[in-house]
């Protein structure tokens, strides 16, 4: 829809490591739950796994994350 041709967008991510993705994820959700830490245990999951939704990273790797902070 940008005009970025379709292959150069499969090799950028290509070169995504999923070690990589998980680290991103951990951190970004480390920060979110200390800016949620007055909301009870379940609200907390459920913001920290749709603000990882929102970012892009999948539903797994969100659903381990929220359940972790």
């Amino acid at each position: 829809a940008k005009g970025i041709p379709t292959a150069a967008i499969r090799e950028v991510l290509d070169e995504i490591k999923p070690e990589a993705e998980e680290v991103v994820a951990q951190e970004l959700a480390k920060k979110k739950a200390a800016t949620l830490k007055n909301l009870e245990p379940i609200d907390r999951k459920r913001r920290i796994f749709q603000f990882l939704i929102n970012r892009g990273f999948s539903p797994n790797i969100a659903k381990k994350y929220a359940e972790e902070f």
